[in-house]
């Protein structure tokens, strides 16, 4: 089975991406110089990796990239629920809830693709 999304729903994967690619970025410029445990989870150059093929639009992604797409986005799922649940602006909230709708999209057709593998 391949992996088939909109263009939209491969621009939300490549935001995804491209922010989490900047907070591992990020994380690792303060920690320098500073022995620390390795973050869980993929490190930059699998960001920068996966962040390449959405970009180019190749959606031909191994079994461990997709499971890396899935827990990514699953991480994104789960903040997203936090700020929906803490926001007190109501056209803020919908927003939230439209980005989440679409995000839930793509990582359901995802575990599907995984499923199959």
């Amino acid at each position: 089975m391949q992996l088939q999304l909109s263009g939209n729903e491969l621009d939300l994967l490549a935001n995804i991406l491209l922010a989490q690619e900047g907070e591992v970025l990020a994380c690792a410029r303060t920690q320098q110089g500073v022995p620390t445990q390795r973050r869980s989870g993929p490190d930059l150059q699998s960001y920068e990796r996966l962040l390449e093929k959405v970009l180019a639009r190749n959606m031909e992604f191994d079994s461990d990239e997709l499971e890396q797409i899935a827990d990514i986005l699953t991480d994104q799922r789960n903040n997203l629920k936090q700020s929906i649940s803490a926001e007190v602006g109501q056209a803020v909230r919908s927003q939230l809830q439209q980005n989440l709708e679409r995000l839930e999209s793509v990582l359901e057709r995802i575990e599907e693709v995984c499923a199959m593998l």
